[in-house]
């Protein structure tokens, strides 16, 4: 349901799911052009993300598990966050809620990189899909397959580690 200007690619990681994944996965490829279907064998959740991360071929990318979902409108607003502060980090909150019917605004926070501490504070920085990503800066990076847990974290701070490196003087924009 998302629609962004400059179009969508969406790739689909089938970890050799043993239920009927593969299958609903390339009936969406089957009927969504936008849609991309990578099958592998079962080697984790970040072996799936690596996946997808080298096949990835857009300016930005955002990272969904089976059990994420976005408001429509959340993408779009997204990128119009990154285009209005081109030098920041762009993540949004999340609702556990489904429930929780609340509406994609275009209300944002920029804060200062000597911020970020708050970003672990407010539950925002553990998990990878809840962020905007620039792909050939997260390209330069993988999910480490060694770890099953903290695995999200640490890719997540190397690429906050990658920005500094690369543009020192980024922030980060919060959507609200």
């Amino acid at each position: 349901a998302q629609q962004v200007a400059g179009g969508l690619h969406c790739i689909l990681v089938d970890d050799g799911s043993p239920d009927e994944s593969g299958g609903l996965c390339d009936a969406w490829a089957a009927r969504d052009p936008r849609v991309t279907v990578l099958h592998q064998e079962n080697r984790g959740v970040s072996a799936a993300r690596n996946a997808g991360l080298a096949a990835a071929d857009s300016e930005y990318l955002v990272f969904l598990d089976a059990d994420d979902a976005l408001r429509p409108g959340a993408l779009q607003a997204a990128l119009d966050a990154q285009n209005t502060a081109p030098q920041s980090f762009v993540l949004w909150h999340y609702t556990t809620d489904e429930q929780d019917a609340a509406a994609v605004t275009s209300d944002t926070a920029t804060r200062p990189q000597n911020m970020l501490a708050r970003l672990w504070l407010d539950c925002l920085l553990a998990m990878p899909w809840n962020k905007l990503y620039r792909t050939a800066s997260a390209q330069q990076l993988t999910f480490d397959r060694r770890y099953t847990l903290g695995e999200d974290l640490q890719f997540v701070l190397d690429y906050i580690d990658l920005l500094g490196r690369t543009a020192p003087d980024f922030a980060y924009t919060i959507l609200t």
